[in-house]
């Protein structure tokens, strides 16, 4: 199994590939100054492998490197990015996000340190 993480401008998106085959994404939309995360999803029979949270940070750092802002409205990611103190200052309308991400139940995998 080769698993390949890649961020997909022209279709708004960062991407999960096994081999040619797409199994899951974390979408955003461009709004002006800021994007917006507004779903994540992996496929089931990858679960469990931190894939949602590599797809995240993929569009996060992608984000950053254009000087970006991040508005999630993604339960995931607001929670997985709102976590993180690194990703604290690109994050917009947080406090309401952190509010409604708690809903969801899911939880960031643990930050690794290296």
């Amino acid at each position: 199994m080769a698993l390949k993480t890649v961020f997909e401008n022209e279709n708004s998106r960062s991407a999960v590939y096994d081999e040619d085959k797409l199994i899951g994404e974390c979408d955003f939309s461009r709004q002006g100054d800021h994007w917006v995360i507004y779903h994540t999803e992996v496929d089931p029979q990858y679960g469990g492998k931190g894939l949602a949270w590599d797809l995240v940070k993929c569009a996060a750092d992608q984000a950053a490197s254009e000087n970006m802002k991040l508005e999630c409205t993604c339960s995931y990611a607001a929670k997985a990015l709102g976590s993180r103190q690194e990703y604290q200052s690109m994050l917009i309308n947080q406090r309401e996000l952190d509010e409604n991400a708690r809903f969801c139940g899911m939880r960031p995998p643990e930050k690794k340190d290296n």
